[in-house]
């Protein structure tokens, strides 16, 4: 039976995990990282996030668990900071317990002249992560709001850097935030478009914009916004639509930002919101940029056995289409979305010639 008091209980479960309750800090344990209103301990193999001073107040108590819902829903999206849930603190108070990554933000590594030092094919690696991650985000249909460098951490490996889109305080689930909560979520200076600045309500093309000054800044390794005072920012990015015209490759003056990666990035930090390409169109010029562009419908070929009904694989799945259990395939046509936005128009196209009536889902 439903109930307000089952569904508080559902929620204190979900947002804080019996699994990590015995999670502790020592008194005199330092943190190793630290945030606007935040810092960061290591405890195992967990990152602890903390406020600088104990919370109190059913609202501030509210926005960290806020975070904790929207961010766990995300805990699967490898370019994503998986969140595991909350834990209450004796002297901390509500703290978030995260994935720990082994590196710094993208800020630190633009200051520090890591990113100078990587070449560029490196650093479109890079920028595809943070990329796809947004994807994912947004097919979950979530808006992160503040996307910057400071909020991208870079996770090494054997490669090199894999990238985790973190901090996701301010973000909101379309289908339930309120019009109030919608209006009033905060970004940053710089990275908010100026349809935000002038009071309307956050879309995705508002984070299309924050993205698009994040890709230049890892390409270029150069900062738009260095030295300069908030209100200079305003009026000469947001208001009046400067924007950087510099796409050298900075550790190499000959070397340039590909033409087909700077037109996907200038569409997206254009003013006219409307305008702005989908996080779609992003992620296939990556792809592409990066020698990675396997063609998604030969991808389905090979992987579609799962999702067939008798989890038999045709030799062109396209030609039999009662086999498919049409919830995959729904599944399957967002995955491609992400993937690669050519092939989704070549299998409506198919789709549509056999009049396939899970067209009436996509047009």
């Amino acid at each position: 039976m439903f109930t307000i008091a089952n569904t508080k209980d559902s929620l204190q479960e979900l947002c804080f995990p019996k699994e990590l309750q015995h999670l502790t800090i020592p008194n005199d344990q330092q943190p190793f990282g630290h945030g606007a209103i935040c810092k960061v301990f290591k405890v195992n193999d967990y990152a602890i996030k903390c406020p600088h001073v104990p919370v109190s107040g059913r609202q501030i108590e509210d926005a960290l668990i806020h975070e904790i819902t929207i961010a766990r829903s995300l805990a699967h999206i490898p370019n994503v900071v998986s969140v595991y849930g909350g834990v209450k603190l004796p002297n901390h108070g509500i703290s978030i317990v995260m994935e720990y990554i082994n590196g710094c933000s993208l800020a630190n590594a633009l200051q520090d002249g890591t990113i100078a030092a990587l070449s560029l094919k490196h650093r479109l690696k890079i920028a595809l992560g943070i990329v796809k991650g947004l994807a994912e985000v947004h097919l979950a249909d979530i808006i992160h709001r503040d996307l910057k460098p400071e909020n991208i951490l870079l996770q090494k490996d054997v490669d090199g850097y894999v990238p985790k889109i973190a901090d996701f305080g301010v973000s909101f689930l379309l289908r339930t935030a309120s019009a109030t909560h919608l209006k009033h979520s905060a970004g940053t200076v710089g990275y908010d478009p100026v349809e935000v600045a002038n009071g309307d309500i956050a879309t995705k093309k508002a984070d299309i914009y924050a993205l698009s000054f994040v890709l230049y800044e890892l390409l270029t390794s150069k900062r738009p916004f260095a030295n300069m005072k908030e209100v200079q920012i305003i009026t000469r990015f947001t208001l009046n639509g400067q924007r950087p015209t510099d796409w050298s490759v900075q550790r190499n003056d000959t070397e340039t930002v590909p033409n087909s990666i700077r037109s996907v990035i200038e569409a997206g930090w254009t003013p006219a919101a409307d305008s702005r390409p989908s996080i779609g169109a992003f992620v296939a010029a990556f792809r592409q940029a990066v020698s990675q562009q396997e063609s998604c419908i030969n991808m389905m070929k090979n992987t579609i056995g799962f999702y067939m009904k008798d989890h038999t694989t045709h030799e062109n799945v396209f030609d039999k289409y009662e086999g498919f259990d049409l919830f995959m395939l729904a599944v399957l046509i967002q995955r491609i979305v992400v993937e690669d936005v050519d092939a989704i128009s070549i299998l409506i196209g198919k789709l549509k010639a056999e009049q396939f009536w899970i067209t009436q889902f996509l047009v």
